[in-house]
């Protein structure tokens, strides 16, 4: 697909960055309204106990715009994320090898914005994973777009209450989990666990999670 529109996203799911991979250019929409309850500000892991999901807390009103909400800096929530995620990945392959990029994004607060410290997340996690999608911040609200040959509108599609398996070509492919002889493979969890658990080879789980030749990005 030569173009797909998302969200912004606290450490977005898998099938995120597999359409990221696969376009030829991506549009993050920032004119839009805050939703709660969704990837905008949340992720999920796998832990000891099972999937677990984290949250940044947020000031927000109704109707606000997305481009406006502050992260609450509350309550320890920056020291007790990295926390969670440390005790379910330490034992994965790759966790030393990133924690170092990863941990001062999380830690340290930086950006008092949501949505720049998503965007910030975004840009890290797509130069770790190599991915060079031209990516643009939408430049106006269209509730209307209709998901094309040539445009995916996956704003909506990408969401903890829909199921992946209704989004466009896309298969979660199966990869190695910490906890997968506990709980059996679980998909579309953050694209945090497939780094961990995959290290470089993620973007081969990122490739074949969509395995529709969409671009020439296939033939890599």
């Amino acid at each position: 697909m030569p173009e797909v529109l998302l969200t912004t996203a606290y450490f977005a799911p898998v099938s995120y960055y597999a359409y990221l991979w696969h376009s030829e250019r991506a549009c993050i929409e920032q004119c839009e309204h805050y939703h709660k309850q969704s990837w905008r500000n949340r992720c999920l892991l796998a832990a000891a106990n099972g999937p677990m999901a984290l949250t940044v807390p947020v000031e927000h009103e109704n109707n606000q715009d997305i481009r406006s909400v502050r992260i609450t800096e509350n309550g320890h929530w920056r020291h007790r994320h990295w926390q969670s995620i440390a005790s379910a990945y330490q034992s994965s392959p790759f966790f030393e090898y990133y924690e170092d990029d990863l941990r001062p994004l999380v830690e340290e607060p930086s950006l008092p914005l949501l949505f720049d410290f998503n965007e910030l997340i975004r840009q890290r996690i797509c130069e770790l994973l190599d991915i060079h999608t031209p990516t643009a911040l939408a430049e106006a609200f269209k509730p209307d777009y209709q998901s094309t040959d040539t445009l995916a509108d996956l704003r909506e599609e990408i969401h903890p209450k829909r199921d992946f398996r209704s989004l466009p070509g896309y298969r979660p492919k199966k990869y190695t989990q910490v906890f997968e002889g506990k709980f059996g493979f679980l998909p579309e969890l953050s694209i945090l666990d497939l780094l961990f658990n995959m290290g470089p080879e993620s973007v081969l789980i990122l490739r074949d999670s969509l395995p529709a030749p969409v671009t020439d990005k296939s033939e890599r």
